[in-house]
Order: structure tokens, then sequence, then C-alpha cells
């Protein structure tokens, strides 16, 4: 009975510490997300005409961001604002949630730290994206890694 007993000890702890390693595991092909002490938002697929990403329960204002070269972030900051190309956000004309067609970018305005829906943004180029989020009190919640793709228009 002490063997049983003993056995099925072993079981369950190898069970429990299969569940716990396979936990918070990112997939080796992805990179960290941009931003520090935040959750991940997984993207999808840029696919010549769609950018596709998830929307986890609880954003409720997601940014996708295009800039001309690698996102450089501290915390929660973006360092490289200058080469803020452009994008779409949550609440503008061409924002569906999870997918932003490229031709629904619009120019990033730095002076008000907000696209400008009336300047579309085609530029071809090859481009950095990556999608943020906040919660409804403002607060930013989610990130994805930064992706290299090119944009034709």
């Amino acid at each position: 009975m002490k063997r049983i007993i003993s056995i099925l000890h072993i079981a369950v702890l190898l069970f429990v510490v299969s569940i716990c390693m396979s936990c918070d595991v990112v997939p080796e092909d992805q990179g960290p997300v941009i931003f520090d002490d935040v959750e991940r938002i997984e993207l999808d697929d840029y696919d010549g005409t769609r950018f596709t990403f998830d929307v986890p329960n609880g954003v409720s204002t997601v940014v996708l961001g295009v800039f001309h070269n690698t996102i450089q972030t501290q915390g929660q900051t973006i360092l490289n604002e200058v080469d803020f190309a452009g994008g779409n956000r949550t609440g503008l004309p061409g924002y569906v949630k999870g997918e932003v067609n490229k031709s629904a970018l619009y120019e990033y305005d730095p002076g008000t730290k907000d696209f400008d829906p009336t300047l579309s943004y085609n530029t071809n180029g090859s481009y950095w994206w990556a999608v943020w989020g906040y919660d409804s009190d403002g607060n930013l919640t989610h990130a994805s890694e930064q992706v290299n793709d090119t944009i034709n228009f």
C-alpha cells in the first residue's frame, strides 16, 4: 500500500512540475514585448494588406504603431518618437477589433501624440510595427513584440 501511495505521489508531483514548466513559455521565434511590465498581445500576421492581432479581454484601446526604424523603448516610454511614422487606433476610421488594413494607416502627429485621420500614411518601405493596449482607465497593460515588414501601397 505504501508503495502505491509513493508511486501516486511521484506521478502527481511530475504532473504538477510539467504543468508549471509549460506556464509562461514563450515560443522561441517570438521576441520580447516592446514595453516593460505588460502582458503580451499576440500578433497574427501582416499579409501584405492587413495587420491582424489578438485583443485580450480588458483592453479597451488598441494602438497599431508603424515606425521607420526599430522601436526603442525604456520602461513604458517610446524613445524614438521621431521614427513613429503612422498607424491606427481604436475609435479611428478603418480600425476593426483585431485588424487594420494598410489603407487605414494615418500619419502620426507628434504635437497631438495621436494619428491624424485626415492624412493617410502611404509611403512604401520597410517598417517596424507593434501593437499595444490600454485598459478603460488609460493604463498601458498590454504590448506585442515588434516585427519588420515591407509595406507597399
